[in-house]
C-alpha cells in the first residue's frame, strides 16, 4: 500500500535524524455535504484531506508536528520541527515509549458503500424531496433548515517498534431544524442521526420529530421551583454524560480534576446502572480496531452495578500510572492525543415501556435539551443548566413547554437515585441508551 510505504520511510527518516522513536499517524479523507436554508437549497460541498503527523522521542523529550503536504522537503521539515519541539520540552518524566505491535480486532460494518458511493446531487435531492414531504405539515411551519453530510475516512499508524495499523470506514450525518411562528412568536427544535450507512438514515423521522417538537413549543408555560420527577432525554443524557466522560479521564483524575478521583472499584452511582464502552459495537458510530495511537480496541465495563471499574487511558496517563493504556487515544491530524469514549451504552436491571414510565408521573419534567453541561463543576460533579428545551409532564402525558427554567444537582447524587429507564432504545451519536427517570431540582 503505497500510503504504508511512504509512512515507513517518514519512520527511517526520522530515526535517521536521531529519533530514538518515531510515530506517523496519516488521515486520507473525502467529505460531501448539502443543504438546505429556510426552505430553499443552499450549497453542496466536496472536500478532501490529507496529512501526516508526525511524534518523536528524542533525548527522552516528545515532539510532534503535521503537514498537509506529503512531498520529501515538507515531510523532512515536519520532522525537525517535531524533534526542535522534543528538545525544547526535554526529557519527560512519564512517557517511555510509543505503542508495541499487537492483533487488531474485526470490527463489522465500519465502511458502508452506500454511503462511499452517494452523490452531492443525489444527497440534494434526498433533502427536497423529505422538504416538500413536511413544507405544508402545518400552517405555523415557516422554515425547515436541513444539514446532510458523508465522509470516508482512512487512518494510518506506523511506528518504530513495529506497528502497522489501517482503517477504512464512512459516516453519514443528518440534521433537520423547524422553526415555527404563531402570533409574531418564533420557536424551533432540531433532531439528528448518524449512520455508517447513508440509507439507514431516516429522514422522514428526524424531521418529524425536530417539526413536532416545535409545534408543541407554541403554548408554555413558567416553570415553578421545585424538586420534580424529570425523564431525561438521550439529547440530555449525552449532554449530561459530558461530565461523566470528563470525570473517567485518565489525565483530568491524574490532574485531581475528577469528582471520581481515587474510586476505581466503589459504588459511584445507582446500582441498577451499567455503562458500557464498546468500541467493538457493529456499525458502531464511534467503533474502531485501534485508538489514535494503535492500540488495540476492546469492550470494557466503564460502571458495573454502579461500581467505578476503570478511567479511560491512552499511552501517556497510562505510562504515568505504570499500566496500560485502555485504547482511547483520539486524535486528529493537528494536536496531540487526547482521551475520548467510544460507542457508550447505558443499561438498566429496571427497564420499562416509556408509556410504563410517563404513566409514572402525575406531575414532572421531561427533558429533551438541556444548555451549559460544560459549565458544571468537575471536581464536585455539580451542575446547573438551562433547559434548552422541556415539557411538562401532566398525568402521564406531554404537556406545554417549560420555559426560561434550570435544573441543578450532583452528577453523583442524581445517578445514585435513578428511578426506571425506559426499554425503548435511542442511538444519538455514539450513544445508546434508553430515557431515564430521575429526581432533579427545578428553577423557574
Amino acid at each position: 500500500m503505497i500510503m504504508l510505504d511512504l509512512l515507513h520511510k517518514i519512520v527511517k527518516l526520522a530515526e535517521k535524524k536521531g529519533a530514538s522513536q518515531a510515530e506517523v499517524f496519516a488521515v486520507s479523507s473525502t467529505r460531501k455535504s448539502a443543504n438546505i436554508e429556510k426552505n430553499e437549497p443552499k450549497y453542496s460541498v466536496l472536500s478532501r484531506e490529507q496529512g501526516v503527523n508526525i511524534r518523536v522521542i528524542y533525548g527522552g523529550g516528545i515532539g510532534s508536528a503535521y503537514t498537509l503536504r506529503l512531498d520529501e522537503e515538507s515531510i523532512e521539515k515536519t520532522i525537525e520541527k517535531a524533534i526542535s519541539i522534543a528538545k525544547v520540552r526535554g526529557k519527560d518524566p512519564y512517557f517511555k515509549s510509543f505503542a508495541s505491535p499487537q492483533k487488531y480486532p474485526e470490527v463489522e460494518g465500519l465502511f458502508s458503500k452506500n454511503t462511499a458511493e452517494v452523490t452531492v446531487d443525489d444527497m440534494l435531492k434526498d433533502l427536497i424531496g423529505v422538504r416538500d414531504m413536511y413544507i405544508k405539515y402545518d400552517p405555523r411551519l415557516s422554515s425547515l433548515d436541513f444539514y446532510s453530510s458523508v465522509s470516508v475516512r482512512e487512518t494510518y499508524i506506523v511506528n518504530s517498534l513495529g506497528v502497522e495499523a489501517h482503517g477504512k470506514s464512512t459516516s453519514a450525518y443528518f440534521a433537520a431544524e423547524a422553526i415555527c411562528e404563531e402570533k409574531g412568536i418564533m420557536f424551533s427544535s432540531y433532531d439528528y442521526q448518524v449512520e455508517r450507512d447513508y440509507k439507514k438514515i431516516n429522514m422522514s423521522e428526524v424531521v418529524k420529530n425536530a417539526v413536532e417538537f416545535a409545534l408543541r413549543q407554541a403554548k408554555g408555560v413558567k416553570a415553578e421551583t421545585e424538586k420534580l420527577p424529570v425523564i431525561l432525554d438521550p439529547l440530555a443524557i449525552g449532554s449530561l454524560f459530558f461530565i461523566l466522560f470528563y470525570a473517567i479521564s485518565a489525565n483530568n483524575v491524574q490532574e485531581k480534576r475528577s469528582f471520581l478521583a481515587g474510586k476505581i472499584g466503589e459504588k459511584v452511582f445507582d446500582e441498577k446502572l451499567t455503562i458500557i464502552d464498546d468500541p467493538l459495537l457493529p456499525e458502531g458510530n464511534a467503533s474502531r480496531k485501534f485508538d489514535g495511537e494503535g492500540v488495540a480496541s476492546r469492550k470494557l465495563a466503564l460502571i458495573e452495578n454502579g461500581v467505578l471499574k476503570t478511567y479511560l487511558y491512552n499511552l501517556y496517563t497510562a505510562q504515568r500510572e505504570g499500566r496500560e493504556s485502555t485504547g482511547h487515544a483520539s486524535r486528529g491530524l493537528r494536536g496531540e492525543p487526547g482521551i475520548s469514549p467510544s460507542n457508550i451504552i447505558v443499561q438498566l436491571t429496571e427497564e420499562k415501556k416509556l408509556d410504563e414510565l410517563l404513566a409514572e408521573v402525575t406531575k414532572g419534567i421531561y427533558v429533551r435539551i438541556v444548555i451549559g453541561a460544560h459549565t458544571a463543576n468537575m471536581v464536585t460533579g455539580d451542575f446547573s443548566v438551562a433547559l434548552g428545551e422541556a415539557y411538562l409532564i401532566e398525568k402521564g402525558e406531554l404537556g406545554p413547554a417549560v420555559k426560561q427554567a434550570m435544573v441543578s444537582g450532583n452528577f453523583a447524587e442524581v445517578f445514585s437515585n435513578i428511578v426506571a429507564a425506559s426499554k425503548e432504545k435511542t442511538k444519538k451519536g455514539s450513544l445508546i441508551t434508553g430515557r431515564l427517570l430521575v429526581e432533579l431540582n427545578i428553577s423557574g
